[in-house]
């Protein structure tokens, strides 16, 4: 019976999670998503577009920390290491050493050239990277994709790091789009796509009244 009862109780939870992948699947596909309204700091108070079922964590800037967000999304197994998809969203002062040291405007006349982490490798367009222009509600900026190509094939990720500016403030981070062994057997998942439609979709807001 404690066999049987645990059989049923694995099977129920293996259809439920089977079912929910497959609600963020459709999201993706058709469409369903939702604006949410990030507050990441002066400057950075921004409206951006969702997919349905998914979350927004976000963290307001200090003068310790800037402004950060993250965007969480259950996807099917084996889609990443934990079966998750997310995006990360940033705030910078146009300003700031870091932001022109590492974010600052690219284009594909002039190539990408940026480092990653510190001590890690420099990807650039000669390397295999995607370079896309981006417009947004009121802010331009640009994203790159490139692919892992060292490792276990099947744990090659494609990644894509982006970044939108006004004149004075910017929104950057980046994304591990998934697997590319599974991208490229599962064509009706196309992460890259729904990236760039959320990036699309930022706009920079006037910033909320103290006392909100």
């Amino acid at each position: 019976m404690k066999i049987f009862i645990a059989f049923i109780f694995t099977l129920y939870h293996t259809i439920a999670a089977a079912e929910g992948n497959l609600l963020h699947e459709h999201a993706l596909r058709t469409g369903l998503f939702e604006s949410e309204v990030a507050n990441l700091g002066p400057g950075c108070r921004i409206k951006v577009d969702i997919p349905k079922w998914s979350k927004l964590n976000q963290r307001y800037q200090t003068k310790e920390r800037r402004g950060a967000a993250g965007l969480s999304f259950e996807m099917p197994p084996h889609f990443s290491n934990n079966g998750r998809w997310g995006i990360d969203f940033s705030c910078f002062q146009t300003k700031d050493e870091e932001f022109k040291k590492f974010w600052a405007d690219r284009s594909a006349k002039e190539g990408v050239n940026f480092k990653i982490k510190s001590g890690k490798k420099t990807f650039t367009d000669e390397e295999g990277s995607k370079f896309t222009s981006i417009q947004a509600i009121n802010a331009k900026g640009w994203a790159v994709t490139f692919d892992d190509t060292a490792g276990d094939e099947r744990y090659r990720t494609r990644h894509l790091w982006y970044c939108l500016k006004t004149s004075t403030n910017a929104i950057c981070g980046n994304s591990d789009i998934g697997y590319i062994d599974y991208l490229e057997n599962n064509k009706n998942i196309d992460m890259q796509s729904v990236a760039l439609k959320i990036l699309e979709s930022i706009e920079f807001l006037e910033d909320a009244p103290s006392n909100q």
